[in-house]
């Protein structure tokens, strides 16, 4: 149940009858696929426990095997290009990002002589913008004020490049109409809106509504 806190030896348990489950199903997977003149790739096969900081520190070992072949196990994955870690907090998606922007920014900031404004806004979009777009109404609600702070700054250090402003110049609500642009906490609140209206008015695909 959420909010419980179990005692080490029934975690232990639980674990202990996950394996064995986990086991059974893919081992009636794998033959299933024998069977089809199919394969499973146990190389590209991982493990992942989902769960609170506090019980995935006292989670016990947990191995999962496949025909006797054991499954790696990994802290994280990638779905659709999103890093999925086991707290589901995100922040590291957060940090990386901030680590990209930073790094292309830079890499803008030092040819900035060779492009107009049209071409820095096509630029920072296409680089920089792109990724705080990308799933962002998923990844972002769960970032600590700190993260959200972080990657405010960086747009605003954004709209100085593109407008020629001084680096440490006040960002105003003028300044994002001038470029279109939303704030970082706005922009995705209106792609969850889109998403919102698109599956209220069915143009979204099938599994969303």
């Amino acid at each position: 149940m959420r909010g419980t806190r179990w005692p080490g030896s029934i975690l232990s348990v639980v674990f202990q009858n996950t394996e064995q489950l986990l086991k059974e199903d893919l081992n009636c997977l794998s033959q299933w696929l024998n069977d089809n003149k199919l394969s499973l790739h146990l190389g590209k096969t991982g493990s992942i426990i989902f769960g609170s900081p506090q019980k995935i520190k006292c989670n016990p070992s947990f191995e999962i095997t496949c025909n006797n072949l054991a499954i790696k196990s990994t802290t994280s994955v990638l779905m659709f290009r999103c890093p999925l870690y086991q707290t589901l907090s995100f922040n590291e998606m957060a940090q990386s990002l901030l680590k990209k922007a930073k790094a292309r920014f830079k890499f803008l900031y030092r040819n900035k002589q060779y492009l107009n404004q049209h071409t820095k806004t096509l630029l920072v979009m296409s680089l920089i913008q792109c990724h705080y777009n990308y799933a962002g109404c998923i990844w972002y609600k769960g970032l600590n004020k700190v993260l959200n702070t972080k990657l405010q700054a960086i747009q605003n250090k954004l709209i100085c490049f593109v407008l020629d402003l001084e680096s440490r110049a006040h960002i105003s609500k003028e300044h994002f109409e001038l470029l279109n642009w939303l704030p970082v906490n706005s922009r995705v609140d209106h792609l969850t809106l889109c998403h919102v209206s698109k599956m209220k008015n069915g143009l979204s695909p099938q599994y969303m509504r």
